[in-house]
């Protein structure tokens, strides 16, 4: 909407989510386990690098996999995974320029203890969120608390909250579809700013309403 250069690297499960005529560069794997992980940030890294993209989606699939066929979400795999797709993400933060770059890290979905997802537990549609760079208020939490609190509410996000904050930072439309709403405590916004979002988000939740309504035969 705003002529920005879009991509993605990571799982060819979006591949048929996303058209190809939206995405200015793609890299996509097949597989989910370390090699297509590092493939994934490898290719990231040279859309970074080569500024390809304004906004690259990088997804890091070996614990998903983990998380189904290693034992769960509280496994000794998942924390292997974890820990490999942190030192990842470490290195793709490395190749930002955060002062006028913004990284935001986030999970499409959690699992459960004994493995699996797509219910509505808390542990499910809520992830930790974290942001840094431009447009991002340094030291804000979702709970109020500091930073560094051990509250999980201070930090964790639901899922649909996620695509209206990006829309924020991009500076594009509020997604017609979301049902969440922007974190706007998390952002760097100028006031004046914060009023007319808030009336569009309210128009774009009253007309999605209206649209679902109508798809179901409800008034």
């Amino acid at each position: 909407d705003v002529g920005l250069w879009t991509g993605v690297s990571g799982t060819d499960w979006f591949a048929p989510l996303i058209p190809g005529a939206d995405l200015s560069t793609s890299f996509f794997v097949h597989e989910e386990n370390d090699a297509a992980d590092q493939a994934s940030t490898d290719a990231a890294m040279r859309m970074i690098a080569g500024e390809q993209a304004d906004f690259v989606l990088v997804h890091l699939n070996e614990i998903d996999h983990a998380g189904h066929y290693g034992g769960g979400g509280a496994s000794p795999a998942t924390r292997t995974a974890a820990g490999k797709a942190d030192a990842r993400l470490r290195a793709i933060a490395g190749a930002l320029d955060l002062t006028q770059d913004t990284l935001v890290v986030f999970s499409d979905h959690g699992h459960l203890d004994q493995g699996g997802h797509g219910g509505p537990e808390d542990i499910v549609v809520r992830s930790p969120l974290v942001l840094a760079g431009a447009g991002v208020r340094p030291g804000a939490t979702l709970g109020g608390g500091p930073a560094g609190a051990r509250d999980p509410m201070a930090i964790d996000a639901a899922q649909v909250d996620l695509a209206p904050t990006l829309a924020v930072l991009l500076g594009t439309r509020v997604p017609a579809s979301a049902q969440g709403q922007a974190l706007t405590s998390l952002l760097s916004l100028p006031p004046d700013a914060l009023e007319p979002l808030r009336r569009a988000q309210a128009e774009q939740q009253r007309d999605l309403v209206t649209r679902y309504a109508a798809a179901v035969g409800s008034t």
